[in-house]
């Protein structure tokens, strides 16, 4: 029966996952094995996906930590990333990802890293990212995504590391207040 229950919890991390892979049109990545299982799997030096089967107040797998560096992947992200609603860390750095980011992204209210440096992203920087009040680690830089930053950043009191330039957009777009943010480290 245990075990039953252990294979139910992992078939919903692995659901999620190949639908994503599916839309990034990942074929490397083996289903083979449970992506949850912490077996060599879909991780490389490239890809590395961390699942937590301990979330408190449920019986599923979770994706935690989502690292897709330098694939060369290219098109707009799958809005399916927005059911990895416990994830923790999600870089997606270093690709050719274009299109806006999608709005079910707005679910991931877990987030501690955020990492999109380095795509050919458009649209603006969403004002959805206020609800991400855990973040402590926001990257854009250089993701080809449109200003002015949003008010709401403000709201972002845990972020500790923000990288945001190489903005498209009107020149005289105010800067945000970040005075409230008393744990950002400025340089």
């Amino acid at each position: 029966m245990f075990e039953e229950s252990v294979s139910e919890r992992h078939f919903y991390c692995e659901k999620a996952l190949e639908d994503i892979a599916i839309s990034l049109g990942k074929k490397d990545w083996n289903f083979d094995i449970d992506p949850c299982s912490n077996k060599p799997d879909i991780t490389n030096s490239n890809n590395n996906v961390t699942c937590d089967c301990s979330v408190s107040g449920d019986n599923f797998c979770h994706v935690i930590w989502m690292e897709l560096w330098n694939n060369q992947m290219s098109g707009n992200l799958p809005p399916e990333l927005g059911n990895l609603t416990q994830i923790q860390t999600l870089g997606i750095s270093s690709n050719y990802f274009s299109g806006e980011l999608p709005a079910t992204l707005a679910k991931l209210t877990t987030l501690l890293e955020f990492r999109i440096e380095d795509n050919q992203f458009s649209g603006k920087i969403p004002d959805y990212i206020q609800n991400w009040t855990s973040i402590t680690k926001l990257m854009i830089q250089g993701s080809g995504l449109k200003g002015p930053i949003p008010s709401g950043i403000s709201r972002l009191r845990n972020l500790t590391d923000l990288r945001i330039s190489d903005l498209e957009g009107p020149e005289d777009a105010p800067m945000p207040q970040l005075n409230s943010m008393t744990k950002l480290h400025t340089q």
